[in-house]
């Protein structure tokens, strides 16, 4: 066992020199051998082929969803953006109109009238004005 070689075809050992023989001998054997490796080399290269198709298909697919997802948080950013800016604003004019409205209610109304003394007198709180007796 010790010093033979084996053929890297068939797997026989073959004595030290005989390899050329064994060749020779065994070609058509070979021949078929190669034959089958060859064509279970094109089916695996087939599948690799398809294999590397649909990885790309995938690559593509990735790509556009991480397109996607960025679009999406930018937009999702900016839509924030614009909503804080927009609350920000109805906040500020809210308090400005706040103030505002704030103000007028807090100013006092005087009202000056001619003839009230004349009209308290003659027409004291349990009398009827004329006006009101017209509408009973």
């Amino acid at each position: 066992e010790c010093g033979f070689e084996e053929c890297i075809i068939c797997g026989d050992r073959v004595a030290p020199g005989g390899m050329v023989a064994h060749r020779a001998e065994k070609a058509q054997l070979h021949v078929e051998l190669l034959e089958a490796k060859l064509s279970e080399k094109e089916a695996s290269a087939s599948q690799h082929d398809g294999l590397v198709q649909r990885l790309a298909r995938m690559e593509d697919q990735v790509k556009t969803l991480a397109q996607s997802a960025h679009v999406t948080l930018m937009t999702k950013a900016r839509a924030d953006e614009v909503k804080a800016a927009v609350k920000q604003q109805v906040d500020t004019l809210t308090a400005h109109w706040r103030d505002e409205a704030s103000k007028r209610l807090q100013t006092k109304a005087v009202w000056r009238m001619k003839g009230v003394d004349r009209l308290l007198r003659d027409y004291p709180k349990e009398a009827c004005l004329p006006v009101c007796r017209d509408h009973n």
